[in-house]
């Protein structure tokens, strides 16, 4: 044996706790039956305290140096190669000690000593990256124009717009002082320690395996319950391009800079971002990842994050909404038992389920009941994966995860039970599809553990989406809310069409307080034209329905129609329902940032000039932009390329939204540039609290098998919201109050609290109809005067307005949507012929 210790063995006891054991000479010892000594070490590599107890009282022949005891109790501190013990050992020895681990998280203050070097590297690495990052408009250069810059530049990807700190996980709801950890941003390189070629950083990095196909079922979940998400991209593998489709880089990127596809609020959008992960500390990601360590989830959430504010807020996102976020794709939800009343409409049930997951090949979610089901997670989704139908049996396949998974002995019972009952149908359609992550149910069994299905129509669509506004066309003592266009569409040929309209609020954003944006009653209208006569009459409409988005889907006959987006305007700007705190409007001086708002109400701006959705304004959009808050028509071509695109961040020809952002900033910063801020803002239509009151913008899209042609016409230059309200008034308004020949109508909103009112002429002459309002608490009005008129021909109705009543200003016993009107609605009219 050589001088030195010897290695004798060096094994893993747990994941990230190694027992070493060497070998030295018995040098300076009396005990001459003393042969000679092992010594027994551990090495911790992870960011743990391990208390540890090793009982070397099984052991024979044995002696511990310096121990009276054979027990040894010990503390080990993270990444520490501690020594446990020296054994001194005799002829016939045998050494069998038992290992009782404890791995608890450190202290903060330990965490923060240990992170400290690293975050001052970090820190240093930041300020020197982002001040070259800001230059260039990643977002609007392919990977390779991308990459060719960072190389020259020498420095990896950082996201300046989505800073690598707790407000990037959590959000103010949640205090930092709530998590028992310090948050540990860290590329992929850092925590994924499998790599295929050690000797080369890389090559055992993937963001798809093969870097084509996702794994089936391969999601991890995270610290963080995002199971909606977890669900979605766990359904989407099913069908392997979607996931494929979404991210733009091919292959793992040295840099740290990836682009992301996603449709936020109906429109396509590219976010970049770095490949910072949040990690425990020298540890795994605290998100969902995958088990083969492919970073297409890190990437596709990461962007979601972004797009939403921060980790946190992926919580409270729908599987509805995430299946029209990563697929773009018309999404639809079914309440089960409205489907199912009794056992007859099983097959009706079956039929449904048939029809979308066979013949069209879409996407089928079941969502499970909000009770502890015997099979199922509560509130949990789950893939529906086939129809199997075995004699006059149905059963229903669906996949199955770590994250759904109900306790194994429950799966073990029931497939059990079906075994016996129906002759291992399991076990055949397992063997025969080589897959075990299924849950096979009967159709009876279904029906009990869920209560929704949802369906996402994964097609390869044609599809057009329009960027559009709501404007208040009304006066000061008249607010009424119109989409600023209508979209005209010419059919030859009988068409299936769905048409989405999704308007621009702060869902998942802000929280109330801070919200500019109400949720607002929207709908859908569909009209046909007579080309002969250019009379409208109404196809199809939707009830308002205070949502995100909406959709219509429609068989139409060839002719020519009108598509026209809807709103009561009730709920537009700032209502007694809304509360804020100006504290801070544009610039915080604590944090030593512009506030959130304002940069969300620059970016506001930036949409509504931003029509052709080119994602930069050009000359002619800033022109306009120019003019709106200067009343200045002098800008040219010349000072635009100079004071704005040589001076702010751009593309093209165009602005960028970021140079508009910081263009904005320049202004603020200068000498009264507080003043000429709000003077801008009230130009455009925000108040003081930048709460907008003249437009909102939304996104209308249109699907359909066959290519379509949308052409767009304003709305301002016709009399078409007033024909359109009175049509649905006369063909579905109720009569709650009749004066000899004139009635008014009010027409209910099943999804909302909305109610739609006017009147109709049944005499034989024209008549000025008056209608006065005794206007009440809890209810917002569209129209803010008290005695409305309007000229109505005989036989002819005329819209009046819209009222919205807020629930919170009702007790619970009263009945919300059985309101009597006539206490305070009275009717007055006089002839004009």
């Amino acid at each position: 044996m050589s001088e030195a210790n010897e290695i004798i063995d060096e094994n893993e006891l747990i994941p990230g706790v190694a027992l070493i054991k060497e070998y030295k000479k018995p040098d300076n010892i009396s005990n001459p039956e003393i042969i000679g000594i092992i010594i027994y070490k551990i090495k911790l590599t992870k960011f743990n305290i391990l208390n540890l107890e090793v009982d070397f009282s099984y052991s024979k022949n044995i002696m511990l140096k310096n121990n009276n005891y054979k027990k040894i109790k010990v503390s080990i501190m993270p990444f520490e190669t501690k020594l446990i013990t020296e054994i001194l050992v005799e002829n016939d020895f045998k050494i069998n000690p038992k290992f009782n681990f404890n791995l608890i998280i450190p202290d903060k203050n330990i965490q923060i000593k240990y992170l400290q070097q690293y975050e001052e590297e970090k820190n240093i690495l930041y300020q020197k990256n982002i001040q070259e990052i800001s230059k260039y408009p990643f977002e609007y250069l392919d990977l390779n124009e991308i990459n060719h810059i960072l190389y020259n530049l020498n420095i990896n990807y950082v996201d300046i717009d989505f800073v690598q700190n707790d407000e990037a996980l959590i959000n103010k709801s949640i205090k930092r002082s709530d998590l028992n950890y310090i948050v540990h941003w860290r590329r992929p390189q850092d925590f994924i320690t499998n790599l295929k070629d050690e000797n080369t950083n890389y090559n055992g990095l993937r963001i798809l395996y093969r870097n084509e196909i996702p794994l089936i079922n391969d999601v991890k979940q995270g610290l963080l319950p995002t199971n909606n998400l977890d669900c979605v991209v766990n359904a989407l593998t099913e069908k392997k391009n979607l996931i494929n489709r979404l991210i733009r880089n091919k292959s793992f990127n040295k840099n740290g800079i990836y682009k992301i596809k996603l449709c936020i609020k109906g429109e396509w959008v590219t976010v970049i971002i770095d490949d910072y992960f949040p990690c425990l500390p020298f540890s795994s990601p605290i998100v969902s990842s995958t088990y083969s360590n492919d970073l297409w989830v890190l990437l596709i959430q990461k962007a979601l994050a972004k797009s939403f504010g921060n980790y946190y807020n992926l919580i409270n996102i729908s599987i509805h909404q995430y299946l029209n976020i990563l697929t773009g794709c018309p999404t639809v939800s079914y309440k089960i038992s409205d489907l199912v009343n009794n056992k007859n409409d099983i097959q009706t049930f079956i039929n449904l389920v048939n029809l979308y997951l066979y013949e069209k090949q879409y996407l089928i979610i079941a969502m499970s009941s909000d009770k502890d089901n015997y099979l199922t997670m509560f509130n949990m989704g789950y893939t529906i994966l086939d129809l199997i139908k075995k004699n006059e049996n149905i059963f229903i396949a669906l996949r199955i995860n770590l994250s759904n998974k109900k306790k194994e002995t429950n799966y073990e019972n029931y497939i059990k039970k079906l075994n016996k009952k129906y002759s291992s149908i399991i076990n055949d359609y397992h063997n025969n599809n080589n897959d075990n992550n299924i849950l096979i149910l009967t159709i009876e069994d279904f029906l009990k553990e869920f209560n929704n299905i949802i369906i996402c129509y994964t097609e390869k669509w044609e599809d057009v989406r329009i960027r559009g506004k709501f404007v208040d066309i009304g006066n000061d003592n008249n607010t009424l809310i119109v989409s600023k266009c209508f979209y005209n569409i010419n059919l030859e040929s009988e068409t299936n069409l769905i048409i989405n309209l999704y308007q621009d609020d702060d869902e998942f954003i802000f929280n109330n307080n801070n919200s500019r944006k109400n949720t607002l009653d929207i709908s859908i209208a569909v009209l046909k034209q007579d080309n002969d006569t250019n009379e409208i009459s109404l196809i199809k409409t939707l009830d308002f329905t205070c949502n995100s988005n909406i959709k219509m889907e429609i068989s139409l006959l060839p002719g020519n129609y009108i598509i026209f987006p809807r709103t009561s305007g009730c709920l537009f700007g700032r209502t007694k329902m809304n509360y804020s705190n100006s504290q801070n409007i544009i610039y915080d001086s604590n944090k030593k940032k512009f506030s959130d708002i304002f940069i969300n109400t620059i970016k506001d701006i930036f949409k509504k000039f931003d029509i052709l959705l080119n994602r930069y304004l050009g000359f002619k959009e800033f022109k306009g932009f120019w003019e709106c808050i200067q009343n200045d028509k002098t800008i040219n071509e010349n000072y635009f390329n100079n004071n704005i695109l040589n001076k702010y961040q751009s593309y093209l020809n165009g602005i960028t939204e970021k140079g508009f952002t910081e263009f904005f900033q320049d202004v603020y910063s200068s000498r009264n540039g507080k003043d000429e801020i709000f003077k801008w803002f009230n130009k455009l239509g925000y108040d003081k609290d930048l709460y907008p009151l003249k437009s909102r913008c939304f996104m209308i899209t249109f699907h359909s098998e066959t290519p379509i042609k949308v052409s767009v016409y304003n709305t301002l230059e016709t009399y078409l919201h007033s024909k359109i309200e009175r049509l649905i008034l006369v063909s579905n308004g109720k009569k709650i109050k009749q004066k000899n020949d004139i009635i008014v109508v009010q027409y209910k909103s099943l999804n909302s609290n909305v109610y739609t009112f006017g009147a109709i002429n049944q005499g034989d002459k024209p008549y000025v109809v008056i209608i006065l309002i005794n206007k009440k608490k809890g209810y917002i009005f569209s129209d803010k005067r008290n005695k409305i008129e309007k000229l109505i021909e005989p036989g002819k109705g005329e819209f009046y307005f819209y009222l919205y009543y807020d629930d919170n200003n009702f007790n619970n016993n009263s009945k919300k949507v059985d309101i009597n009107f006539n206490n305070f609605l009275e009717i007055d009219y006089y002839s004009v012929g």
